[in-house]
């Protein structure tokens, strides 16, 4: 079960890796432009009981591009990763 104590809004940073990199380049979002929703003051929603991503970051870009970041967040790095595989 996902704890609501535990919130993504007190992440410090995304972690964007090279597989990251990849997804989000498959689908034309760079990686500033998650940085930009991040920084943004987005809105959180827990993801679907049984994805892979605990939650949905909910933002636009500097450019006002509407964007849903499915992230996951490690609270003892106080760190945001993004999402690249498949929801199961």
């Amino acid at each position: 079960m996902l704890s609501m104590a535990v919130h993504p809004e007190d992440a410090e940073f995304v972690e964007i890796d090279d597989g990251n990199e990849h997804h989000l380049a498959e689908r034309g979002v760079t990686p500033a432009e998650v940085h930009q929703v991040f920084l943004g003051d987005p809105l959180w929603a827990p993801n679907l009981k049984g994805r892979t991503a605990q939650w949905l970051m909910i933002g636009r870009t500097d450019g006002g591009r509407p964007l849903v970041v499915r992230v996951n967040y490690d609270e003892v790095r106080a760190a945001l990763r993004a999402d690249h595989r498949p929801n199961v």
